[in-house]
């Protein structure tokens, strides 16, 4: 009787693991985190590399524009079915450029993934410490040198588009196949955590008026933006084109330092984003132009400090 009684137990657990299985199956089938759990039946590879330069730049009231040296970069792409991410590994400027102007230490890493149909999420850490104004290859011009001024920033930033199998340039500079036609508004939020330094030789250069006696040394901006755009993409024959634009607004929360004391204030932020592609796809191979820029500003004390944040460059990729 023990025996026969177990065998039912057994049999009656099997039956509510079974349903159990079906229930979580529809469940999963139902929601957008299908493509996480559903194991692909093959599996479709693209991997890029290419070549590029990325740009910060500053503006603050009458100051010349400021750059950077050591702004070029690799860029080493993946894409598996439609899930890519790629990474920038930067390299020197030549020497006479360098003893020119200045040595910047500059470095930029980012990634960007796709783990829902709508949901674009993109993460980067950007550094650049070494500025200066004028053109170093202009006798007549007076070039400026800022080593200590510069900035470390990390971003991160949801986006959410309307149509879900669009995909847009402003998130990845590779293109891992022919682009379907198309477009699509998209919303996003942004979080950024700005450390910038060297503040104070920026005032010393400001208009009479605009100079501080104790002017701000270095500032914390923590950021949060929301955003709003829209994106286009048009393949004609083997040739594709995209582009995509947005506005976006927030606050932004300041801790300040001076010489001899510390103070916080809020602020109004705002940025633009505009990325542009141009491509040609035969087959299994893909190559392309590609143009990203986020340009921003914000008001820290007597400094209406503006930036511009980008790259641009080329790159190849194969479908395996």
């Amino acid at each position: 009787m023990g025996r026969i009684l177990k065998f039912i137990l057994l049999v009656v657990a099997l039956g509510h693991q079974a349903k159990a299985n079906s229930f979580f199956e529809n469940l999963i089938s139902q929601t957008v985190a299908k493509p996480i759990f559903e194991t692909p039946k093959e599996y479709f590879v693209t991997p890029a590399i290419g070549v590029g330069s990325y740009s910060n730049s500053l503006w603050a009231q009458t100051v010349d524009s400021l750059s950077h040296t050591n702004s070029n970069f690799y860029v080493i792409g993946l894409d598996i079915n439609k899930y890519s991410t790629h990474i920038f590994i930067p390299y020197k400027d030549n020497d006479d450029k360098i003893q020119k102007t200045v040595d910047s230490d500059a470095f930029r890493l980012q990634t960007s993934f796709k783990f829902f149909p709508h949901v674009t999420i993109d993460a980067g850490f950007s550094k650049v410490i070494g500025f200066f104004s004028g053109n170093p290859d202009d006798p007549k011009s007076t070039v400026l040198k800022y080593n200590d001024l510069g900035f470390k920033k990390y971003s991160l930033l949801f986006t959410y588009m309307m149509e879900d199998d669009h995909r847009s340039s402003l998130f990845s500079p590779i293109s891992y196949g022919p682009v379907e036609t198309g477009s699509s508004y998209f919303f996003g939020v942004e979080l950024t955590h700005n450390e910038i330094m060297g503040l104070r030789f920026l005032n010393a250069k400001l208009p009479a008026p605009d100079q501080q006696d104790d002017p701000v040394y270095s500032a914390r901006v923590l950021s949060a933006l929301g955003s709003f755009g829209w994106s286009q993409a048009k393949m004609y024959d083997n040739f594709f084109w995209s582009y995509a634009v947005g506005v976006g607004l927030g606050g932004s929360y300041l801790e300040k330092a001076y010489e001899n004391k510390r103070s916080a204030d809020s602020a109004l932020s705002t940025t633009v984003p505009l990325g542009a592609q141009f491509g040609w796809n035969k087959n299994s191979f893909t190559t392309g132009l590609f143009f990203l820029v986020r340009s921003s500003s914000v008001n820290i004390d007597n400094l209406r400090l503006s930036s511009s944040n980008g790259y641009s460059g080329m790159y190849l990729a194969y479908l395996f």
